[in-house]
Parts: C-alpha cells; sequence; structure tokens
C-alpha cells in the first residue's frame, strides 16, 4: 500500500493520497458514493444537511440536494477567516479556485438546524479520523458545531486506511460513505431523536 503508518508525518500522506487522486479515483466512485450516501440520508430523520463545493479531484455530492427529505445548505470558503453556511438556494459566486458558492451576503444558517454535515477529504483512517489539506476549515467548524451534529465523511475507498497520525484538533466523522458501502466509525452512538430506528449503523447490503 502507502508504506506509511501513524507515526509518518502528515505531509508524507498528503502526497500519497494527492497522487491516488490525480488517477481520476473520484470520477470512478463518485456515482457509487453518491447512491450509497443518498440511501443513507433517507434514513435520517428530517434536518438541515451541510454539503460542500467540490474540487476537481473530490467526489461531488450536489445530487444529494434533490433528497426532499431534507433542507440542503452549503458551505462558503471567504477570502478570509472559517467557513460559512448558507442555504443551498443562496445566490452563487465562483470561488478563486473555481467551485460555485454562496455569496458573503447570502443569510447564514443557523448552527441549531444542523443535523447532518458532508465533508471530504484527501484521505481518512477506519475510526474515521480525516486527513484534510491543512488549512483546517472542517476542524475548526465542527468545533463550532454541537456535538449531536452527525459527521458524515465520503470518499473513494483507496483513500481509507487502517491508521492515520490524529493531533487533538483533528475532527473525525462518525460515518465514512465510499463506493463499497457504509463504515461506522463508532465515534459515539448517533442521538435516537435524529436518526431513525431502523437505522443500526451497519454497512447496506447491495
Amino acid at each position: 500500500m502507502s508504506g506509511l503508518d501513524h507515526r509518518s508525518p502528515k505531509s508524507d500522506w498528503r502526497q500519497w493520497a494527492r497522487g491516488l487522486h490525480h488517477r481520476g479515483l473520484a470520477d470512478r466512485a463518485g456515482p457509487g458514493i453518491l447512491s450509497h450516501a443518498a440511501r443513507y440520508l433517507e434514513r435520517v430523520a428530517p434536518t438541515t444537511v451541510v454539503l460542500f463545493a467540490n474540487l476537481p479531484d473530490e467526489v461531488s455530492v450536489d445530487g444529494l440536494a434533490e433528497i426532499e427529505r431534507h433542507d440542503f445548505a452549503l458551505t462558503r470558503t471567504p477570502p478570509t477567516g472559517w467557513l460559512t453556511i448558507h442555504r443551498w438556494t443562496a445566490p452563487r459566486e465562483t470561488h478563486p479556485f473555481g467551485f460555485s458558492q454562496p455569496v458573503g451576503q447570502a443569510p447564514k444558517v443557523p448552527f441549531d438546524q444542523i443535523g447532518v454535515v458532508v465533508v471530504p477529504a484527501l484521505a481518512f483512517d477506519r475510526s474515521g479520523v480525516r486527513l484534510g489539506r491543512g488549512a483546517g476549515y472542517y476542524d475548526e467548524l465542527f468545533s463550532r458545531l454541537p456535538q449531536s451534529v452527525l459527521r458524515v465523511g465520503v470518499t473513494p475507498a483507496a483513500l481509507v486506511v487502517e491508521r492515520l497520525p490524529r493531533a487533538p484538533h483533528d475532527a473525525v466523522v462518525d460515518v465514512l460513505i465510499t463506493e463499497d458501502g457504509l463504515i461506522d466509525t463508532s465515534r459515539c452512538a448517533p442521538s435516537d431523536d435524529l436518526l431513525n430506528r431502523n437505522h443500526d449503523g451497519s454497512a447496506e447490503p447491495d
């Protein structure tokens, strides 16, 4: 595999992950990830689900916004400062990196309305540790969100490893979704008022 372990520097892990991203993993795995993610969200009680605007080497989750069960929101990356969250239907602008995001003047979504946040990463490990690009956007965002918010990572299966290096501030997700299905990372038990009673956290059969 990578020849790395949890003691290896994050910079080495990022170099390894970027090498795989550049091989078109997201495009090939995207349809399967989107299908599993949609089925998963159909089992979550109605809430506001925060999505992300993908970079070219990330899986696009835009199709999830078609699920009528939920309200959807989108992150905004400002020129300075941390991520903000706005309604999916807010007016858009083009970020310098090329993705579409809400304009800065759009009303923000109150954090107490958010039930699920879907996040990308360069890689994840099986316990839910997330390897970001180094800016700390999602680590900071999760530090402000209520603990009850369900954190869902989406990634090609090839980018899920046994164990990544983890700093105290690094965000951890509750569930990973790959083209192969769901991985329950068991960070904590989701609250009963968020998940339907038929959700047991196990991988869904094909």
